[in-house]
């Protein structure tokens, strides 16, 4: 049978096709479509299906434009942060039906197809074209964006933003993949160029620009008047009060458009329009024959009825499910237009078959085998058979592994099967079935969610998923981050302490304008005791760090000039020196000792791999192979695994084992708490189950005969895997072979039980396991001494979690909890004050009577606060009231709702910790954050959170601007977390100090890296008038100061004229003072002072390599004179000095000073 002749044989308005599953459902749909360039629409029963049908037709013809037409899901209490990706490629997909552009596959939910919509005719009318030269007043083009939904924001991030700096308007139109910047002159459109959100520069050049609304509402807010008596009318209407309607109307008045303005559609379009009405008459709708639509729909409606009566007694209003929807019993008129395609799995009855059926076989038999295979001698027999079945059918077996690496693995282990996969990067299957098949098996990459056999077609598709066990994978939303954003996750705040490397504790107060002698500079505040103020100029930021070590409310600020931070630098140095030292003497006994070499890894390890349940990331991949290697080698292993939390360290961890099991060793792996001993014992089960491993765990939740036998059974070498807290350290505890010894956060142990482990270091291999981060610095500088692996990249099933800002609201917390819990899920409410944690039990208890609260703080005796943990591990109870005590340790997949209240009391680095928390599993998470309404925050600092919440993988920038995080974590690791000394100067300057101590040991004399002092006598900073937005001008300073190149500054230069016209002269100023910085630290100058007589130059010796050579130099040279005080003044012959005779000067005593 020819399926596409067959199919367009039948000239009925409905057919049916029977006998299917959902990979070949999506085959189907992709070879139909394939055929034919009229639009397809696939009608699903919720937004899970959508993505699995994605990723089946993306597989099977990647060359398909497909859509997923997302539906809304917030309502006006809360700020979404998805709202914008959604109603922007809602726009984006409507505008180009409008424009006749229908050659692509739509996935849509039936309650989203139901939804009423903008009209197409307002969606035209409200698009404008703008061209280059064209006279147009700039104020016009603003109106027109924010009567379609634009926000005015300093830096254009996301769809729906729009800038404005001084005769430079950005903005972000859905129908472009980069935002937009025209530039004017006068009123004409003088350029018009895309830019790069990441980089803020220009990438493309445009004759024209097209906006379109990135809101369905459009209205000018000019006049409103119109729709504010339509929403008076209507809340009449509904027997709503007046305050309700009033504080609508006050909404759109103060904000125009606002997330969740759909909701209020009604009030603006008098046509009721749905999505079917954008689609011209030949498209072709697929449908699932299944009631979980309709029940999904049903769903929908409850909800929103909830939603609305939230609202409402919240003192808001909004039009009803049924303004809203279309009538769910009258969608078949909807679709009654159009061709339609009902799909079904396997028929009831003869009669049930339908116009096409197809008998294609699923897979279910084959993984049900394999699964009982798995742990045996031969686990891929069954695979093997069912590859001979199909060749004696001449079909053609086809292997779809999710990566390359899945791929090489799955080879390496049908090997012994005698089983050669040819591997092939593109499959065009329309040609498959013009040959028999009875030798060649195909191994390609790809996504698909099940596989299938369709002998009409030649095929037999297994996934690794149906070999393997399930793995966790899903789409991922690609946004794109600006510099500009990561680097402001750590800016500084007015108020924020700072430590200066020379004058210690501050206060930042913020930048200030200064005019001395008729030259003007910008500079940093910060203020000492007794008020006294500091005014370091902007070149010389990077003198300031912001402070991090004990609670900031206890510090007490240094005094200008006093000594006390002098003695205090001098402790931490000294203590910096002695850990330097205790690290290589470390290394010294490790590179003498010898240990046990384990085998290179076999196809048993290959095939415990494969059974892995996610998708491996680049950094697991690599930190495994770093692990493999140490344990195969004869020196004894000490690596660090350090990687943020969920990103998969544990894995590496079971690899490990997995290996010295093999080969016949003892593992232990030693953990903080009992409930972590308990929660990896439950992980290593079932990682290992179907092989005969002995895995124990030694903790005090086991009695003492239970502990007894365990310790008889690890001696006699009987138990292969112990797991334990600190009672593994005692002395009855005796191995029989132990080979690997694991450490999961080493940092939370005390110092007799670091000195036992410290002596396992220089005989046994050790692993140890950190979720703090550890900055790039001192990882570079700790090389050849300390073993580091750093997992970056996040899983690939890690969910970015929707997140919602609101005032605290009962309502939200019931909705939010029940729709947890109706899910099998669990919730944390993070509240953080202990005096007032019980007031919120109390609450939720009222409010949720019927739901198992649990409570947890840090100053709970130890066992009561394990009891409780474990609780809530085991799912004895639903909602965990805690402090942030939950930012580390515990992984429960289950927990994927989470309620913070007063987010706007903490910081971005621990609601970062906090949201590792949820969004571990492969349900949706969401994040509650509540703020009261007068501590209401600015857009950008909502936009912060939610950019914060939303990424799952902020990249290495990301990892630079948590450096709070990083710095704690880098203590931790060396053990100076306690020292009294390290809290007194900052980790971060403590940490430069252990940089400089492990390089003077290794030889290296050069110590602290240089900050040159610059003095030019001429106005150099940036002007307000030039960058009105401070925090653009400190983040702008802060990358100056970090400029190591001077062909980095002509990039700069030209990214300042792209984004804010031309430079003034004393920008100039500042990229040649700048400039004149970086020649100083490479010649080795600690300060330069050019005035309108000489040039001034004082040399650091301890950064000159080659002292002997400069000074013969400097003899040679007229006019140079090297004063007793050990300056060099430089008068010129003729003239005043300049900069062009300054970097001249450089250039020449650079190449004797330290030149190669």
């Amino acid at each position: 049978m020819n399926l596409i002749k067959t199919f367009n044989s039948i000239t009925s308005d409905e057919i049916r096709i029977s006998g299917i599953n959902p990979g070949s459902a999506a085959y189907i749909v992709s070879l139909i479509k394939k055929e034919n360039k009229y639009p397809v629409v696939i009608i699903l029963p919720d937004e899970a299906s959508c993505e699995n049908y994605y990723a089946n037709i993306n597989f099977f013809e990647p060359s398909l434009d497909i859509r997923i037409f997302r539906d809304y899901r917030q309502d006006m209490l809360k700020s979404d942060s998805d709202y914008i990706e959604t109603a922007s490629s809602r726009m984006e997909l409507l505008y180009e039906f409008i424009s006749g552009s229908f050659d692509k596959i739509v996935l849509i939910t039936e309650s989203c197809a139901s939804r009423y919509i903008i009209p197409p005719e307002i969606l035209s009318d409200s698009a404008e074209i703008y061209g280059l030269n064209e006279e147009i007043e700039m104020e016009k083009i603003i109106s027109k964006l924010i009567s379609s939904g634009y926000s005015r924001t300093s830096l254009v991030e996301e769809p729906g933003d729009f800038a404005v700096r001084g005769g430079i308007l950005d903005f972000f139109s859905p129908v472009y993949n980069d935002p937009v910047r025209i530039e004017f002159f006068g009123d004409t459109i003088d350029s018009i160029r895309l830019f790069s959100v990441n980089t803020q520069r220009k990438v493309d050049e445009l004759g024209e620009v097209l906006v379109i609304p990135v809101s369905e509402v459009v209205f000018d807010y000019r006049n409103p008047d119109i729709f504010f008596s339509k929403i008076r009318k209507k809340g009449a209407e509904e027997g709503v009060s007046v305050s309700s309607v009033k504080a609508v109307v006050e909404k759109l008045r103060t904000e125009g458009n606002f997330q969740g303005i759909e909701s209020c559609l009604g009030f603006f379009y008098n046509k009721k329009v749905t999505f079917f009405d954008y689609l011209p008459s030949n498209t072709t709708i697929f449908l699932e024959s299944s009631s979980k639509a309709n029940e999904n729909f049903e769903l929908i409606r409850e909800k929103d009825d909830t939603n609305y009566k939230n609202i409402v007694n919240a003192g808001f209003f909004r039009l009803k499910f049924n303004d809203l929807y279309n009538d769910p019993k009258s969608f078949k008129n909807l679709i009654s237009p159009f061709k339609k395609i009902y799909l079904k799995e396997s028929p009831v009855s003869e009669k049930d078959k339908g116009d096409i059926f197809l008998n294609i076989e699923d897979n279910f038999f084959l993984s049900e085998k394999l699964k009982e295979k798995t742990g045996s001698s031969y686990p891929l027999a069954p695979l093997s058979e069912w590859i001979n079945e199909r060749h004696a059918q001449e079909l053609l077996p086809i292997i779809v592994c999710s990566t390359k690496t899945q791929a090489d693995r799955l080879i390496s282990v049908l090997k012994p099967y005698g089983i050669l996969p040819e591997l092939k990067e593109n499959i065009d299957f329309s040609k498959l079935k013009k040959k028999a098949w009875t030798k060649n098996i195909f191994l390609t990459t790809g996504k698909l969610v099940s596989g299938f056999t369709f002998k009409n077609e030649k095929i037999s598709i297994i996934t690794e998923n149906e070999i393997f066990g399930i793995k966790s994978y899903r789409r991922k939303k690609v946004r794109k981050l600006a510099a500009e954003r990561i680097f402001s996750l750590n800016e500084l705040v007015q108020g924020d302490i700072v430590v200066h490397t020379d004058h210690g504790l501050g206060r930042f107060k913020g930048l200030e304008k200064i005019i001395a002698g008729g030259v003007a500079g910008e500079f940093v505040i910060v203020e000492y005791r007794d008020e006294d103020r500091l005014y370091v100029p902007v070149d010389r930021i990077n003198l300031l760090k912001k402070y991090v070590g004990k609670d900031v409310s206890l510090v007490s600020l240094d005094r200008l000039g006093g000594r006390e931070f002098s003695k205090s630098k001098e402790k931490a140095r000294e203590k910096a020196v002695k850990i330097a030292k205790e690290l290589l003497n470390l290394y010294a006994k490790r590179e003498i000792n010898s240990g046990f070499s384990f085998t290179a890894p076999d196809e048993l390890f290959k095939d415990f791999e494969a059974t892995f349940p996610y998708v491996e990331t680049s950094g697991q991949i690599k930190a495994i192979k770093d692990v493999l290697k140490d344990m195969t080698s004869k020196k004894p292993m000490d690596r660090l695994i350090c990687g943020d939390v969920g990103y998969g360290k544990t894995e590496v961890a079971v690899r490990a084992v997995f290996k010295a099991w093999s080969d016949n060793r003892q593992s232990a792996l030693l953990v903080p708490t009992t409930v972590l001993a308990e929660q990896h014992y439950k992980t290593f089960r079932e990682r290992f189950e179907g092989y005969p491993v002995n895995i124990y765990v030694l903790n005090r939740f086991r009695t003492k005969k239970e502990q007894n036998d365990i310790l008889k059974k690890m001696e006699s070498g009987e138990a292969d895997i112990i797991i334990g807290t600190h009672r593994l350290l005692q002395k009855d505890v005796k191995f029989f072979s132990l080979g690997l010894f694991i450490i999961d956060e080493e940092q939370r142990f005390g110092v007799t039980h670091k000195e036992k482990i410290k002596s396992l270091r220089t005989h046994v291999d050790v692993l140890t396991l950190t979720a703090t981060p550890i900055p790039r610095t001192l990882h570079l500088s700790l090389s050849g001494i300390r073993d580091i692996s750093i997992i970056a990249t996040p899983p690939e099933a890690r969910q970015s979690i929707d997140t919602f800002i609101s005032d605290f609201d009962e309502n939200i917390i019931r909705e939010a909890v029940l729709n947890e819990i109706k899910r099998g899920g669990q919730v944390y409410f993070v509240h953080n004050n202990i005096n007032t944690l019980d007031n919120i039990c109390l609450m939720l208890e009222k409010i949720l009577p019927n739901i198992k609260i649990g409570k947890a703080h840090g100053r709970m005796p130890e066992k009561q606060l394990e009891k409780e943990m474990t609780k809530f591990v085991h799912k004895e109870t639903e909602v965990l009231v805690c402090t942030t005590i939950v930012e580390s340790g515990l992984d429960i997949p289950s927990a994927n709702t989470m309620i913070v209240n007063r987010a706007d009391r903490m910081g971005l680095a621990q609601l970062y910790q906090l949201r590792g928390r949820i969004g571990r599993g492969r349900e949706q998470a969401y994040a509650y954050l509540f703020v009261p309404e007068e501590e209401r925050l600015t857009k950008k600092a909502e936009k912060r959170l939610k950019v914060l919440m939303q990424h799952s993988d902020l990249g290495s920038g990301f990892q630079l601007a948590m450096g709070d995080l990083q710095i704690r974590g880098a203590g931790d690791i060396l053990g100076a977390s306690q020292s009294g000394h390290v809290a007194a100067i900052g980790y971060d300057l403590f940490l430069k100090l252990l940089e400089n101590a492990v390089a003077e040991l290794k030889g290296d004399s050069s110590g602290a890296a240089l900050e040159p002092e610059i003095n030019i006598g001429v106005s150099a900073y940036i002007p307000e008038t030039y960058i009105p937005d401070v925090d653009q001008r400190m983040i702008l300073y802060r990358r100056l100061a970090k400029l190591v190149e001077i062909k980095e500054l002509s990039g700069f230069k030209t990214e300042l004229q792209d984004r804010y016209g031309m430079v003034p002269r004393e920008v100039e100023n500042l990229l040649l003072k700048i400039m004149l910085r970086i020649m100083c630290i490479k010649c080795g100058i600690f300060q330069l002072d050019m005035n309108k007589i000489n040039i001034v130059i004082c040399f650091s010796q301890r950064h000159i390599k080659n002292s002997e050579k400069l000074i013969d130099f400097l003899k040679n040279r007229k006019k140079w004179e090297f004063t007793n005080d050990e300056r060099l003044i430089i008068t010129p012959v003729k003239g005043s000095p300049n900069f062009g005779m300054a970097k001249k000067i450089l250039q020449e005593i650079r190449e004797h000073a330290n030149g190669d």
